[in-house]
């Protein structure tokens, strides 16, 4: 994932595509709460903060900042019961979050492994939409790239 964040020869939503890929593809190997499903919730929330931003009266906005909460609050402390309210405030605020929905992004809009859709890494994307991919790209590379090499180069 890192080697994603910083590679932008591609473009940012090129960029933003295969980062999607990665942490779906990521998730679904992993024992629940590993690193893969603490990057999404540490991702969901750098694309939260741009997007509030971005509308900050809109009609999703309360039901966006419970979710980017929930996912800060996962990120902080990755479990079942921090886990279960990200999923109900995302499942609420769809397409912002990964909740209940879906989430493919690839064509013609699958849900195979991969796509976005299973692990909900998807709503990157849909944010992303929206404030533009290149502010998306940058707040992740700002939130995830410092974080993931703490955890990568920590001991054990």
């Amino acid at each position: 994932m890192l080697a994603i964040l910083g590679d932008g020869a591609a473009g940012p939503e090129r960029q933003l595509r295969v980062l999607v890929t990665a942490i779906d593809l990521a998730v679904a190997r992993e024992p629940e709460h590993g690193l893969a499903t603490q990057t999404l919730a540490r991702a969901v929330a750098a694309v939260g903060r741009p997007l509030l931003a971005h509308r900050p009266d809109g009609p999703q906005t309360a039901r966006i900042s419970a979710t980017l909460a929930a996912a800060e609050a996962y990120a902080r402390d990755p479990g079942d019961r921090t886990e279960l309210a990200l999923y109900e405030c995302a499942t609420d605020s769809y397409p912002f979050g990964p909740g209940e929905g879906h989430y493919g992004t690839t064509e013609p809009a699958g849900c195979g492994p991969g796509s976005g859709c299973r692990s909900g890494a998807g709503t990157l994307l849909f944010a992303a939409r929206e404030t533009g991919y290149a502010t998306a790209v940058q707040a992740l590379t700002a939130e995830l790239t410092p974080w993931l090499r703490t955890r990568l180069t920590a001991p054990g």
